[in-house]
């Protein structure tokens, strides 16, 4: 499978004009080449494949906690976990770090989730991969969380054993 990275450095400036400006003629498209182009983001650096980023799955159990629901303000506007939040995210990285020995991983990569809940409520995606990141991040597996991107995830149910398996993907 490809990345996006990887179609965009194998399109033709044309098709990546046609994609930026559907509906437009060739003529009209070709005129507002040269400010597209130039306003356009830069690619984000994609990891060498198999390079440096490991063959690692790491396995967490336990229901997982988002971050941004579990956390509480202070009448100053000081914000802290609540207490529920910082005994997971302790137990995490006391599991992260029993499964990972090495050096952090310093270049972008794929992560995929999947993510085993141990009752029915409906729970918040981006809170809990929020949590993961700073997680292995703390936990010294990532230099810096902005380097993860949920490629993949799955999501279950079951009772018995809740917990979460990050895969590490090249």
């Amino acid at each position: 499978m490809k990345t996006a990275a990887q179609i965009r450095r194998e399109a033709s400036d044309a098709q990546i004009l046609a994609a930026m400006f559907p509906g437009m003629s060739k003529s009209t498209r070709d005129a507002n080449a040269a400010p597209a182009l130039a306003s356009a983001p830069p690619a984000a650096p994609v990891a060498p494949r198999g390079a440096d980023v490991p063959n690692l799955v790491l396995r967490l159990t336990g229901q997982v906690r988002g971050g941004k629901n579990n956390m509480g303000r202070t009448k100053t506007g000081k914000s802290f976990p609540k207490k529920s939040f910082a005994d997971w995210r302790a137990e995490a990285i006391r599991q992260i770090k029993t499964q990972f020995h090495g050096d952090p991983i310093a270049v972008p990569c794929n992560v995929r989730i999947d993510y085993v809940a141990e009752d029915r409520r409906r729970r918040d995606f981006p809170a809990i991969c929020d949590a993961l990141w700073h997680a292995l991040e703390r936990a010294g597996v990532v230099a810096d969380d902005t380097l993860l991107w949920p490629a993949q995830s799955s999501r279950s149910y079951d009772k018995a054993a809740p917990g979460c398996t990050i895969t590490f993907l090249d």
